[in-house]
């Protein structure tokens, strides 16, 4: 009995025989980039994987990105935006 007042679980088969405690499993210690990767779902991971080239271009452009930029007017002109009345025609073609 500890100071609360409760004693230990005691475990018990179908019968009301008592029976050892159940083993508890014990989890691995993963390093912080498993982790993190464990954290990830599927559908994260393919963006991640999506969107690296694309970063990858960024990182080897020029830090300023001008309006003659064609890369980024596509990007713009292909994204649907919230209440656009052309995006239905745009999802159709």
């Amino acid at each position: 009995v500890d100071k609360h007042g409760m004693g230990e679980t005691v475990y018990r088969d179908e019968y009301g025989r008592t029976v050892e405690a159940p083993k508890r499993k014990e989890i691995p210690k993963l390093d912080k980039s498993e982790q993190v990767s464990f954290n990830k779902g599927r559908v994260q991971k393919e963006q991640e994987a999506r969107l690296r080239p694309e970063l990858k271009s960024l990182q080897e452009s020029s830090f300023a990105r001008h309006a003659d930029d064609e890369k980024l007017e596509t990007m713009r002109k292909s994204m649907i935006r919230k209440g656009d009345p052309m995006a239905s025609y745009a999802v159709k073609k």
